[in-house]
């Protein structure tokens, strides 16, 4: 009888031994697990919603492909032809080079100015077209992908940007006289919200920091917080062609006899 009681205090003790040596392991478990739902469901506040690669990759992928307004689908076209003749100029350059190109063509544009982080600018238009009847404005912004690249990113995070358009062309709603109020664009904004969780997600995961201006307010005061730089439309220039140091050099044409 006393060998049986010692037994089951044996038993019990060992029991009691291999619970606690597995608590550590529990815990880091728990802890992994914790982690691997904040990086898959996001967390509350800072602007962040709940987080779904899958979603937002259908989205994104989506939202590329569907019905475009007229203004839409004509700047599209316009705007791939040109940007070919401005792959050899700075940003800012290339901007209003772009501007003046639309302009030639008949477009109404606005060249705004928003701040991107401390002094740094960011230059896009604000096109309309005067010559149909529809009272439209699309957001222009070249180089779009490659303010969201990141170091280190994840397998998620390089598909997500894969499907951003190396131009920016989405409609905008202008509430107020175009030259006073910034646009809106809630596509644009949509873009961000996406870009910034999943930026977030991919830096955290590769142990990278993430900066000040990466994130979501920062991104979006570069469209929403900006001010008009310079606005024409073909009735106000008279020589498009006064400044081509602003193209791509064009090699001349020679005509012999």
């Amino acid at each position: 009888m006393l060998w049986d009681e010692n037994e089951m205090l044996c038993g019990c003790l060992d029991e009691t031994i291999e619970a606690n040596t597995r608590i550590p392991e529990v815990c880091h478990t728990q802890q992994v697990a914790e982690r691997r739902a904040k990086s898959t469901f996001g967390e509350v506040g800072n602007n962040r919603r709940g987080y779904d690669s899958g979603i937002d990759f259908h989205f994104l992928k989506r939202c590329f492909h569907g019905s475009k307004s007229t203004l839409e689908f004509q700047l599209r076209r316009d705007v791939m032809e040109k940007t070919a003749y401005l792959k050899q100029a700075d940003r800012n350059s290339r901007v209003h080079a772009l501007s003046r190109m639309l302009i030639s063509m008949g477009y109404s544009v606005c060249v705004r100015q928003g701040h991107a982080f401390g002094s740094t600018t960011h230059a896009f238009l604000v096109v309309s077209d005067p010559r149909t009847d529809e009272a439209r404005h699309a957001l222009v912004d070249i180089d779009f992908r490659e303010l969201f690249e990141i170091p280190r990113a994840s397998t998620s995070y390089t598909q997500l940007l894969s499907l951003l358009p190396q131009t920016f062309i989405g409609s905008c709603k202008i509430y107020g006289h175009v030259s006073s109020a910034p646009p809106r664009c809630e596509l644009l904004q949509r873009i961000a919200e996406i870009m910034s969780n999943a930026m977030q997600v991919s830096l955290s995961d590769s142990g990278l920091y993430m900066a000040p201006w990466r994130g979501l307010d920062k991104v979006l005061q570069r469209w929403c917080q900006s001010t008009i730089e310079e606005q024409e439309s073909l009735s106000d220039k008279t020589d498009f062609w006064e400044d081509l140091s602003l193209f791509s050099p064009i090699t001349p044409l020679v005509c012999r006899q």
